[in-house]
């Protein structure tokens, strides 16, 4: 039953990525959170055959965020690139 997952700089990676498979993946990170294991999260689960993507928002033109960025002023930004992303993925079927 699940489309798809939008990890927000969580933790490490599933126990078992295998049963990953199939379902599309984002890793989003912000400029400013510290947070570095995105690009190797995202390696291992393309490794395990699993379709993951490295969303950093710099790369997106958002600067300045920390790890709360769903909080911080453009918010609106930062899920407008995550909605974008689930709609690439995910396109509706009408």
């Amino acid at each position: 039953m699940v489309k798809a997952i939008v990890c927000v700089e969580g933790g490490g990676a599933p126990p078992d990525a295998k049963n990953l498979q199939g379902i599309p993946i984002v890793y989003v990170t912000a400029e400013q959170s510290g947070r570095t294991q995105g690009p190797a999260l995202v390696a291992s689960l393309k490794q395990a055959g699993c379709d993951a993507d490295d969303l950093q928002l710099k790369d997106r033109g958002i600067l300045g965020n920390g790890h709360f960025m769903m909080m911080e002023n453009n918010r609106r930004q930062v899920f407008d690139v995550i909605r974008a992303w689930i709609e690439q993925k995910l396109p509706s079927k009408s």
